[in-house]
């Protein structure tokens, strides 16, 4: 199944003129932050398959569900994109931004924090309108829908949203004990939405689920043509260029791209972040009510003083989230 040609329609066409509505301080917002760590955390990598919902917006009436599996480091409007063509193309009721704590081929603790990442989306969920986010213990596809299948029921269509390169990579036999089995499971709950992706178009599609180990799943995947501009936009290429000094701004959402200005995200001063987020994590309780992390950092880029003190209580492993505290708490006396 393949649907027509992708009109040229600018990417941020699918957002919802709600950018005015955006606060920095969402972006220092501890209890949301602390949530999403600890929904996380609620995951066992080695259990039962399993996906958590961040929000309550699924419908009762939803029947066609996408599903977009990403590390989302950082989120795209080549992201957005996919998810909004995919929704039109194939009259999908709502997508799931999903990141699973197991994250195939792609190293963990690079970039913006999982918590990060967690918050961006769900702002982007709340602007565009039709999505919501969730979290998943296990990075497989297959695992994935059958996790998905518990939450949603029997009767709602699973759809994931995926890239040329992922259907390759879902096929390959070098990522399952026993492939046949587990791609029986995953189109049995699912089917997959493959968008063109550099060089590679239907045609490159066809030959691929046309090879006599994949020809009983070649019905259960639809191809999605891409404009030209988006095929080639992967959140590596985003991040590169950030690291360079160049925040792209036409290939970000505006709250992801004022998030990473705010926070200095993918360059050295971000890692301040993290490690306080890690500190207050500890004390969350206390630190819900009685610490501001937006002061917090500001007191850290100081270059002398207390800033300097801070700094090294940060970056000695040996310190804990109760000094820190001490430290704040001294501030404050």
């Amino acid at each position: 199944m393949a649907v027509e040609a992708a009109q040229e329609e600018p990417p941020r066409a699918f957002l919802v003129a709600r950018e005015g509505a955006l606060e920095t301080s969402d972006f220092y917002d501890l209890r949301r932050l602390f949530y999403f760590k600890k929904t996380v955390e609620m995951l066992d990598p080695k259990g039962a398959a399993k996906v958590l919902l961040l929000d309550s917006t699924m419908s009762p009436e939803f029947k066609r569900f996408g599903v977009l599996s990403g590390s989302f480091n950082p989120p795209t409007m080549a992201h957005i994109d996919l998810a909004a063509r995919a929704t039109k193309s194939f009259q999908l009721d709502h997508v799931l931004f999903l990141i699973s704590r197991i994250t195939i081929d792609k190293p963990e603790n690079e970039g913006l924090a999982t918590e990060d990442r967690l918050l961006l989306l769900s702002l982007l969920a709340q602007e565009v309108g039709w999505a919501s986010v969730a979290v998943a213990n296990r990075g497989l596809y297959f695992e994935q829908a059958t996790a998905l299948r518990s939450v949603w029921g029997k009767t709602g269509k699973i759809f994931f949203i995926v890239g040329m390169d992922k259907v390759a990579q879902i096929l390959d036999p070098r990522y399952y004990e026993n492939r046949e089995e587990a791609l029986v499971k995953l189109f049995i709950e699912a089917r997959l939405i493959a968008a063109s992706r550099g060089g590679s178009g239907e045609s490159e599609l066809r030959e691929l689920l046309n090879r006599q180990e994949n020809e009983n799943y070649a019905d259960r995947v639809y191809f999605l043509p891409m404009p030209d501009q988006m095929k080639g936009l992967a959140s590596s290429v985003v991040r590169a260029g950030i690291e360079r000094g160049d925040i792209p701004v036409d290939e970000l959402p505006d709250v992801v791209r004022r998030f990473i200005s705010e926070t200095q995200a993918y360059r050295a001063g971000y890692e301040m972040r993290r490690r306080v987020l890690d500190r207050l994590y500890e004390l969350r309780e206390w630190a819900e009510e009685g610490a501001d992390l937006r002061k917090l950092l500001a007191l850290v880029n100081e270059t002398a003083g207390k800033g300097q003190t801070l700094r090294r209580l940060l970056e000695d492993p040996s310190s804990s989230g109760v000094e820190l505290k001490e430290f704040l708490l001294a501030l404050q006396s």
